[in-house]
């Protein structure tokens, strides 16, 4: 990869401005690697008796994709705005360099919340509601969700319209009429998903792309010649991608063994990959491989799954064939770095992260590099911050800290809260902190003496409140407005709200930003 188009991790921040946007790096960088030829390296890169540049090929042809590939990817969620970014990145740099761009929906993942928060704003105050998903089972994957009848979703998203101020400005309409678009009674939410937000993106003309979900690349012979070529060279592989994990986390000056992910366990009889075995309607297990002579076998945890002896092997070497997996009711799922290792190595020449992605796929670049021995085609980095046009009390935490320290400190220092305090009062107590000032610099030693004094000190402070004894109360009482002030604005100001929950305008003009950003 070239120099100019390192990520410097040090610009890796949320924008903290309303319309705020992160591309990194420069746009210039980025589209001069667009126009390189990434794909030739990968040419002399073996696998499975071919290469990574033919399967490339293979795959590419398969799914109609020619010239420059721009991609990006999310899973089926009610994303903010800062995801939408990526999108509107994604079409803004393959329009600009004549080529194609592909969402890819990672619909193997587990979803992360069974509500979408919405605020409200009443008195002036704003809260937030939770509206719960018709039917959403964290434990299993997003492709595997149950489906929810359309009476349920309805009266979901009339819930959300009915408590969020405004809807009809919003996409809210758009979105939820292509959610309910399909004409059966039982709605798959994965499909709802891809239609609703295509909605949401043609709104912003924002069409022309590609969308793709995991589970049906996945399928693909290319993506599972790639994970058989992982398993039989498992001890391998596993041993290269923690060494990776390691030179990031010392680079990084990261601790915590498990951060940014777990290492694969490497045991006596067998070796973890980095990949979910899953069955319908059961959360899934991660992948373990073992041999036995000539033949793999493959784990779910510890559940033996399935025997891949030499034949098939063979199979998918000379004809790219098929595993069997699917066919006994299992499915072979990638996790978070083998998912955009494999996008881009065998289907983009850009692929488009967020702030966390970039981070973790930081590793993906090194196990490349040890792997396989060559550069991955190249990512980038954007993001951005839209906020709900919500009231705010103006409120910071520098306001909240002092009045925590006010509470506290209103024990030590009274004359500083409480008026109309007796002259003679504050000289006593003014001559009683230089004496013990004095002892402290001259006579440290004498701790009776100094223990008088710090009693004398506390005895006046008393008498002191005694004039206002309701003052700490007061002051109490300001730190917990301040606090609540702190947590409505918290609401107000979020990022994470749904991104239809924003009006056209708004969003037509962070799109209008980001084009304008990712100029040369």
């Amino acid at each position: 990869m070239p120099d100019a188009l390192l990520i410097h991790h040090k610009n890796l921040r949320t924008p903290p401005d309303d319309m705020g946007v992160l591309v990194e790096p420069h746009a210039r960088h980025v589209l001069a690697a667009l126009e390189e030829d990434h794909a030739r390296r990968l040419c002399d890169v073996p696998l499975l008796g071919t290469t990574v540049g033919s399967l490339r090929q293979m795959l590419r042809a398969e799914l109609g994709l020619d010239g420059p590939v721009v991609m990006t990817g999310h899973q089926p969620e009610f994303v903010h705005a800062g995801v939408l970014a990526k999108t509107i990145a994604n079409h803004s740099l393959a329009r600009r360099v004549g080529g194609q761009w592909m969402f890819l929906i990672a619909d193997s993942d587990v979803p992360r919340e069974s509500s979408v928060g919405v605020p409200q704003v009443v008195d002036g105050v704003v809260t937030r509601t939770d509206v719960p998903l018709p039917g959403i089972d964290l434990r299993l994957p997003a492709e595997s969700q149950p489906a929810a009848s359309r009476a349920a979703w309805k009266d979901c998203f009339a819930t959300i319209a009915a408590l969020l101020a405004d809807s009809d400005e919003t996409l809210l309409t758009a979105f939820t009429a292509a959610w309910l678009a399909e004409g059966v009674d039982e709605l798959d939410y994965c499909e709802a998903m891809r239609r609703a937000h295509g909605a949401v993106e043609s709104n912003l003309g924002l069409g022309g792309g590609r969308v793709l979900r995991m589970s049906e690349l996945a399928r693909t012979p290319v993506f599972q010649a790639f994970a058989v070529h992982l398993m039989s060279n498992a001890a391998e592989f596993a041993a290269c991608y923690n060494a990776a994990l390691d030179m990031v986390r010392t680079r990084r000056g990261i601790r915590n063994p498990r951060r940014p992910i777990p290492p694969l366990l490497i045991e006596a009889e067998r070796v973890e990959l980095p990949f979910w075995l899953q069955r319908r309607g059961v959360p899934r297990g991660r992948l373990f491989v073992s041999r036995e002579r000539d033949a793999l076998v493959l784990y779910s945890d510890q559940q033996r799954v399935m025997t891949i002896g030499r034949p098939t092997f063979e199979s998918l070497a000379s004809d790219v064939g098929r595993l069997s997996l699917e066919e006994n009711g299992w499915q072979l799922r990638p996790r978070a770095l083998m998912l955009s290792s494999f996008v881009r190595l065998f289907m983009a020449d850009l692929f488009i992260h967020g702030i966390g992605g970039a981070k973790y796929d930081e590793v993906t670049d090194e196990f490349v590099r040890g792997f396989f021995g060559v550069e991955a085609p190249p990512m980038c980095v954007v993001s951005a911050t839209l906020r709900l046009p919500l009231p705010s009390s103006g409120t910071t935490r520098a306001m909240f800290h002092a009045a925590v320290r006010a509470v506290r400190d209103v024990r030590f220092n009274p004359q500083r809260y409480v008026g109309g305090v007796p002259k003679q009062m504050l000289a006593a107590r003014a001559a009683l902190i230089e004496r013990s000032a004095d002892l402290r610099r001259t006579r440290p030693s004498e701790h009776g003496e100094r223990r008088r004094v710090f009693g004398s000190i506390r005895t006046l402070n008393a008498e002191l409140l005694r004039i206002d004894p309701k003052r700490p109360s007061v002051l109490a009482e300001e730190a917990r407005r301040l606090e609540s002030l702190l947590a409505r604005d918290g609401l107000a100001g979020g990022r994470e709200y749904f991104c239809a929950m924003h009006s056209h305008t708004r969003l037509m003009a962070l799109t209008e930003k980001l084009r304008v950003a990712l100029r040369p």
